[in-house]
């Protein structure tokens, strides 16, 4: 593979294009030195890498390559011992700034080292040598100036001179005030003349301004005066500012120094920024083309390219399947001028280099190519006067550099073989040079106009006649490959639609003779139809791409609601976790608490000191229960008038009637869970789904009531055996979705297939919420209003 094979088949426009798309001079530069190599093993490597920043980009973005830039001529300067002044450091400080950034941005903290390695290989090169850094950032402020802290000598002769500016600017801003002098100006403003500041003093008014003079104006009548007072202050001035600039040189030299020292390192991380752009540049070049990564088959293995077109012509581009079977060895191309062949042949040959040299193709995904050891193109005419070369003479000069370096694993492009010369001893010349190059194992894919090449390839089991297709009724190419078909140049009938007349071209057909136009004929309805089942196969094709869309869409969507759901349980779970901690805190607070009442009660002397903290929490809790027994026993035995007297009483309140204890409603039959009792003898009874309010003497207590319930948040029945529940009554729409959440995620945590959410009818309202939350709530499956047993319309049952 040369240079004049790479023009031919248009590589440098790719690499330029790819050039183009790098972030910086370094990448770009090596994009256009780019070249195709033919070993498997290298151009693996290659596309691997190349994917592996196909697949970064996607996902996270390219890296910032902003700074980077060449470094080269700096270090080589200051090893020549040059000085380099603050705006080469600045370069350099910019360059380890940017791959500090870029390496920073490859390394990342997730994992990337397993699923990017090459990239993660040549980020790890990018070493910003640790001194050199530290020096150049705390020297260099700008790419024209050092920093004041460059050191404490620097620092403190700037602030000398920022002094001393001050008591000048000071002292010329009262003479500019003082009436006498203003009026000797031509203007009241200070102006610089060779570095010394100076007053623009009227010729005629020279006098009344003591000082030097340093230069005068074009016409004579200004004079740029020094004055007098502020000469001393000058001086000094230009004495601090000129041990500044020997300070500021001698900082310059010692940064120079080390940045020759680094050299090496330096040089190293420039070519592996680079490196690392091209790769990004190649899948910038990919993924804005969409250009995909092509297979590695074996040597002489098929060559399959599906939807290929030439990259340069962008929308232009028609796109065609290219194959070759393993056993074929030539592919002929015939069809009319301006047809395509030349293009094809290009993207072809364009594809092979491209893929060898780590880019991705512009075809389609699965496409397969071999890797070649040379890829050979004889396309277009150099004709040379100067060599006394005509089309033909050219065409063959080149055939035979090729058949003298073409070997089996070798990729030969001819077009229009045969051409420029007598037919029938074109065609005899080029049936024998395609039968060598075959006979060699190379694969060849070649163009030409001659009926009788068409019929050799017909005849040979290592050859397939291809061709492109024309549109009889426009007269226009349609650049669609058919393959396994030859093809027609169609002069006649191009020639008759173009106007020629009509008995020159039936003289024409006359000389054809009946059996050339039979078989033109036939080839032409052959055409036909092996043009219509393309076109039918191309609809297919286009409709299974909508449906594997289509089918990637449903994945990633399903994925995306896997993940949201993993996504909320795993946040409900840290919910949890946080509230039980909490609970502990809780728990272990109120622990100390009784521990510390504890105390104070042996202090006080009401225990005695030998009982355990949880002793008397236990006598105390009997206490309370049988104070509350002995009261109970107290109201029964009450005369019934006295009872009857106030109306019903509730249950005494130290009585088992507590808030959350089960109870039987005597009038219903029926079992239920005391929620509250109010001072008007009324209680609230939760049954089922519904709350009753019912006298309190209607209650009975039942055995193995459960414990009373939390106050505060929102009350769920949590049974495992009982439905579980919510009871959103009472809140705004807002309070009933957060609590409604919640509730959910507790649900889904404890494998719960089913959820009660009581939330009553008034306005509408708060059911309208609760249904547009749970039909946007990804854990939900259906949901629907309660039956009239369920509880109705002021209930909503949830399957999740």
């Amino acid at each position: 593979m040369d240079a004049r094979t790479f023009a031919r088949l248009d590589y440098p426009e790719v690499l330029e294009a790819l050039a183009r798309s790098a972030a910086t001079p370094l990448g770009a530069r090596l994009a256009r030195r780019l070249r195709p190599v033919g070993r498997e093993d290298v151009v693996r490597r290659r596309l691997q890498a190349t994917d592996e920043a196909v697949t970064f980009a996607r996902r996270f973005g390219p890296p910032d390559f902003s700074g980077v830039g060449p470094v080269a001529d700096a270090v080589r300067r200051a090893k020549k011992g040059g000085l380099l002044y603050p705006d080469a450091l600045y370069r350099v400080l910019s360059f380890l700034r940017g791959i500090r950034r870029v390496r920073a941005s490859v390394r990342r903290p997730d994992g990337t080292e397993a699923t990017f390695p090459a990239l993660v290989r040549l980020s790890d090169r990018l070493e910003a040598p640790a001194a050199l850094y530290e020096a150049l950032a705390g020297a260099i402020a700008s790419e024209s100036a050092l920093k004041d802290e460059a050191s404490p000598r620097l620092l403190e002769l700037r602030r000398r001179l920022r002094a001393i500016d001050g008591e000048i600017r000071e002292t010329l801003e009262r003479l500019i005030r003082d009436p006498e002098t203003r009026g000797a100006l031509q203007e009241p403003v200070i102006m610089f003349r060779g570095g010394r500041p100076v007053l623009p003093v009227r010729a005629d008014a020279k006098n009344r301004v003591r000082g030097i003079v340093h230069d005068v104006s074009s016409s004579g009548q200004t004079l740029f005066i020094e004055p007098e007072a502020i000469v001393a202050l000058a001086n000094v001035r230009r004495t601090v500012e000129q041990e500044a600039a020997a300070e500021e040189e001698r900082i310059l030299r010692a940064l120079t120094k080390e940045v020759a020292q680094a050299a090496v390192p330096l040089l190293v991380a420039e070519a592996h920024a680079a490196a690392l752009d091209l790769l990004f540049a190649k899948a910038a070049y990919a993924l804005a083309h969409g250009h995909a990564r092509p297979n590695l088959g074996p040597p002489g293995g098929p060559v399959a390219l599906y939807d290929a077109y030439h990259p340069l012509l962008g929308d232009r581009a028609v796109k065609n399947d290219l194959l070759l079977e393993a056993g074929v060895r030539l592919l002929l191309i015939t069809g009319p001028n301006t047809g395509g062949k030349t293009v094809t042949l290009k993207t072809i040959g364009l594809a092979a280099l491209m893929a060898q040299s780590g880019l991705f193709i512009p075809a389609r995904e699965g496409s397969t190519l071999p890797v070649f050891d040379g890829v050979f193109a004889d396309i277009g005419d150099e004709q040379s006067i100067a060599q006394n070369l005509s089309t033909f003479s050219s065409h063959m000069t080149q055939i035979v550099a090729i058949l003298k370096r073409a070997t089996e694993k070798s990729l030969v492009l001819l077009d229009e073989i045969g051409a420029g010369t007598d037919p029938a001893e074109g065609v005899a010349l080029a049936s024998a040079i395609l039968e060598a190059l075959a006979e060699r194992g190379a694969r060849v894919v070649a163009t030409t106009h001659f009926g009788e090449l068409k019929a050799l390839a017909g005849e040979r089991p290592w050859a397939v006649n291809a061709s492109m297709a024309f549109d009889r009724e426009t007269l226009r190419p349609t650049y669609r490959l058919l393959l396994g078909v030859p093809g027609a140049s169609h002069a006649l009938e191009i020639a008759r639609r173009l106007g020629l007349d009509e008995a020159i071209v039936r003289r024409a057909e006359a000389r054809i003779g009946a059996e050339g136009r039979q078989a033109a004929a036939v080839a032409a309805e052959l055409a036909d139809r092996l043009q219509a089942l393309e076109r039918e196969r191309r609809r297919l094709a286009a409709e299974r791409e909508a449906l594997e869309a289509e089918r990637r869409r449903l994945e990633a969507e399903r994925e995306r609601e896997r993940r949201l759901l993993s996504e909320r349980l795993a946040a409900a779970d840290a919910r949890y976790r946080r509230r039980l901690e909490e609970a502990v805190r809780k728990g272990e607070a109120i622990a100390r608490e009784l521990e510390a009442l504890h105390r104070e009660a042996i202090a006080a002397g009401h225990v005695p000191p030998t009982v355990k903290p949880h002793e008397w929490i236990d006598r105390v809790g009997a206490l309370r229960r049988a104070a509350a027994e002995a009261k109970a026993a107290a109201d029964e035995a009450a005369p019934k008038e006295d009872r009857a007297r106030g109306g019903r009483k509730p249950s005494p309140p130290g009585g088992r009637l507590l808030p959350g204890a089960t109870v039987l409603v005597r009038s219903h039959g029926l079992k239920g869970t005391l929620l509250e009792l109010r001072p008007n003898g009324e209680a609230v009874v939760q049954l089922g789904v519904m709350k009753l309010t019912l006298p309190a003497s209607d209650l009975v207590p039942v055995e193995g009531d459960k414990p009373p319930a939390p106050a505060g948040g929102v009350r769920v029945t949590v049974e495992r055996r009982a439905p579980f529940e919510v009871d959103l009554r009472g809140m705004t729409v807002e309070e009933a979705r957060e609590a409604l959440d919640e509730v959910l995620d507790r649900a889904l945590l404890e494998g719960r297939d089913r959820l009660v959410v009581i939330h009553g009818l008034g306005t509408g309202a708060l059911k309208r919420g609760v249904a547009e939350f749970l039909r946007r709530h990804p854990a939900v499956k259906r949901f629907r209003s309660g039956e009239k047993e369920e509880g109705g319309s002021g209930v909503t049952i949830v399957e999740l």
